[in-house]
């Protein structure tokens, strides 16, 4: 009995000494983890047209803020705006007006743009009435020489379904889209361009701004307007668009900063430079 007395007292003084070695140390302090700093990172998808205005207007916000990287993906209206919807992108560029069913969206128009038809330089014709237009589109008219011009069929450039050249082109010329009789159909404005190049019995119709410096193609007036960036500005020329770039929810402080930035005095003239109408 005596020997487990001495045990058991041995042990309470072992353990009395480790806690009172434990109570005179210090405890071990274990730092947080180290917080990872917020990206600065904005992504814009959507529209080429518009993607070509902010890829330049990006260039100088950047200089202006070290470490902030605006990533410009350039791919069609539609697709913006479902990244933007899907959390992808921060921005979306949608070069149309908006839909009633996208309410959800907060837009900012930061420059405009003007649809026109286009025919190759060496086509002689320099205009068509609305009525020929819509002539050649259905198919009533089949040659150049009808309307004042060669002796040669016409080839006929469509856009494909979801363009945002598209719907404007259709509501003004009050086109369904089942009546149109074209020979071509592309997607891009690169596409447009490339089947118009070596064919001068080709006709289509595409964004003043993008178009207007390809020296192979030129732009035909509309109801006797002029396709020029003053006459998109003053709202003299008759097919007009908007170029919007959308968030789905009120925008964070630096995607703010770069949209306000997109709308300054030195973004503008950058909109001027690549061809297209400034809003301010």
């Amino acid at each position: 009995m005596k020997i487990m007395q001495t045990v058991i007292q041995v042990s309470l003084s072992f353990a009395t000494c480790l806690w009172l070695q434990s109570c005179s140390q210090p405890s071990e302090v274990i730092a947080p983890p180290t917080a990872t700093p917020s990206s600065k990172k904005i992504t814009l998808s959507g529209s080429h047209t518009i993607g070509s205005i902010l890829f330049e207007i990006a260039k100088p916000y950047e200089t202006a803020h070290p470490g902030v990287k605006i990533d410009v993906k350039e791919n069609a209206t539609w697709r913006g705006i479902a990244d933007v919807r899907q959390g992808t992108a921060d921005i979306g560029m949608v070069a149309r007006s908006m839909k009633a069913d996208e309410k959800d969206l907060l837009a900012s128009t930061i420059a405009k743009d003007g649809i026109s038809v286009t025919i190759h330089r060496d086509n002689p014709v320099k205009s068509l009435t609305n009525q020929q237009i819509v002539n050649i589109y259905t198919g009533k008219i089949k040659n150049w020489q009808e309307v004042g011009g060669k002796n040669q069929p016409i080839l006929v450039i469509h856009r494909s379904e979801g363009v945002a050249a598209l719907e404007p082109f259709l509501n003004y010329f009050k086109l369904e889209k089942s009546a149109i009789r074209a020979d071509v159909v592309v997607t891009e404005t690169d596409e447009l361009v490339q089947a118009m190049v070596g064919k001068p019995e080709s006709i289509g119709f595409s964004s003043i701004g993008v178009v207007e410096s390809i020296k192979d193609i030129k732009l035909l007036p509309i109801n006797g307007v002029a396709p020029t960036n003053e006459n998109v500005s003053s709202g003299k020329f008759p097919i007009t668009r908007p170029l919007n770039v959308v968030t789905k929810n009120p925008p964070s402080a630096l995607v703010k900063e770069f949209i306000d930035f997109s709308l300054s005095q030195e973004a503008q003239a950058i909109v001027k430079q690549k061809k297209f109408a400034p809003v301010k």
